[in-house]
């Protein structure tokens, strides 16, 4: 073999022992096998003489080749039944979260909440469902033929977008039900929502946890997969929150079930998920079977370090990352609060959650939605500004909103070109008064035409004419008109 490999040597000592399977895979890259089973990318003989050779290196780089292998059993691992290099780094895993059992899954957690659905439900099984979780648990639900109750949003915050499920309602009919001969067997939730709602998992347990014990919770922590490793969300976490109940109460049966995408907020490479179980061997078993049933046979060995290396970051690192990115987005709040240049954004707050709820539902702080309805422009137009004349990109918009995730990976670099690119939008797209109107011709090249003339109000038709205008390859320039003799010209981003 030629060329210079990472060598297991350079693995930290004090690593080694956490990331088993990282260890094992770039041991594998040293030797000098050759494969007779599936193809592999590894060592890349397919492409040895191909033309897309390169451009097979520019996408993936050198070392997904190494490691992207096909071995399993001996040599490895079983990768859907694990007993070996696979299993001790799920252990550590488990660990590291507070669960009893930690599985990884290298194809989403739209897998990964059909493997738990598919092995927990059966036809008939009486389950309670947050109305508002993922598609994934509703076809899931469907499929298995549940005998399914939904619990709809109690209230929601038309500006934001932002919703929080009846958790008062859902108790009152999970203790009806566990009153009749038919109790709810599971009741599924999603614990932190998109929007950056999130629930007290500790006391929503609790309560129902002395009504009744033999009941499965199914938490969708899709977008927390980090909160665990910070003291802020101790109580939004499924783990802690059992492991909790269960150190209060030990004669409670606590049986939680949680999915988690850990790319969206560790370091984790797409895909890479974790389902996460409190409970007793059955419990373990049977989601250990339905991740047999339900998974590839072929999982991706770089999703899977990658989720083993998103482990042991977020222990050695994770809770100085997190309060990094606690201390941004303040710093963003304090920005849209007092910076005179964004004056026409607010920060939607809790104020939509009504004092009763409060008990039971708090806001993620780092999900930021910025109010821009003053601005005199939706969401969309702001979403497709920042990107376009800033390169930064923001996902979920509202009409009159957009959310700014601070996760782990944003830097104050980062934090700036936000804030240029919401002050920017003020100054290139957005009117120069409270009142929408226009101080300024704004003319498109070609042909020469004011798309606005000073003293023309702004509104849905005139946006649109600056976005057709654009997106037809015309350049937009703004001329402040302050006097007859004296005019200020400048480019507007094309």
């Amino acid at each position: 073999m030629t060329g210079r490999l990472y060598l297991p040597a350079e693995i930290p000592p004090y690593l080694e022992a956490d990331i088993p399977l990282t260890t094992a895979l770039l041991k594998l890259t040293l030797e000098d096998v050759v494969n007779f089973h599936a193809l592999p990318l590894s060592r890349r003989s397919s492409l040895k003489t191909s033309s897309l050779a390169g451009t097979y290196e520019a996408l993936f780089g050198s070392r997904i080749h190494e490691i992207d292998v096909t071995y399993s059993g001996s040599v490895l691992d079983n990768p859907l039944l694990p007993t070996r290099i696979l299993k001790r780094s799920e252990e550590i895993t488990a660990t590291a979260f507070g669960a009893d059992r930690s599985l990884y899954v290298t194809t989403g957690t739209t897998c990964a909440n059909q493997i738990v659905i598919g092995s927990t439900v059966s036809n008939g099984t009486r389950v309670l469902a947050d109305r508002s979780c993922h598609q994934s648990m509703h076809f899931a639900l469907h499929r298995a033929q549940a005998q399914l109750d939904y619990v709809s949003s109690a209230a929601s915050c038309g500006s934001s977008g932002r919703s929080y499920v009846n958790i008062p309602e859902l108790i009152r009919r999970y203790q009806e039900a566990a009153l009749t001969a038919d109790p709810y067997r599971v009741v599924v939730l999603g614990g932190a929502s998109y929007e950056g709602v999130l629930y007290d998992l500790e006391t929503i347990l609790d309560i129902c946890t002395e009504i009744d014990d033999t009941c499965l919770f199914v938490i969708d922590e899709a977008w927390s997969s980090a909160a665990g490793f910070h003291p802020f969300f101790v109580r939004n976490v499924a783990m802690q929150a059992a492991t909790a109940i269960r150190k209060r109460y030990p004669q409670r049966a606590v049986r939680v079930v949680a999915t988690q995408s850990a790319h969206k907020s560790l370091s984790s490479l797409r895909q890479g998920s974790f389902i996460h179980v409190r409970g007793d061997e059955a419990l373990i078993a049977a989601i250990e079977l339905g991740r047999f049933a339900y998974h590839t046979t072929s999982p991706s060995y770089p999703i899977l370090a990658s989720l083993e290396l998103a482990r042991a970051h977020a222990v050695l690192e994770g809770h100085a990352a997190l309060d990094g990115a606690l201390a941004l987005a303040d710093e963003l709040r304090s920005a849209i609060s007092l910076n005179p240049e964004l004056a026409a954004y607010r920060v939607n707050d809790g104020a939509f959650i009504a004092p009763k709820d409060r008990r039971f539902v708090t806001l993620d702080p780092l999900r930021v939605s910025i109010d821009l309805s003053q601005s005199g422009f939706e969401g969309n137009a702001f979403k497709e500004y920042a990107l376009r004349v800033h390169r930064v990109y923001v996902n979920r918009v509202t009409p009159t909103s957009v959310l700014v995730n601070v996760h782990i990976g944003v830097t104050r670099t980062a934090l700036q070109r936000l804030l240029n690119a919401l002050a920017g939008f003020i100054h290139d797209v957005a009117p120069n008064s409270e009142e929408a109107i226009c101080r300024d011709f704004v003319i498109a090249y070609p042909p020469g035409v004011p798309l606005l003339v000073p003293g023309e109000r702004m509104n849905a038709r005139s946006e649109r004419a600056i976005a057709d205008a654009r997106s037809s390859g015309a350049s937009l320039v703004r001329i402040t008109h302050q006097t007859k003799t004296d005019h200020h010209q400048e480019r507007i981003g094309a």
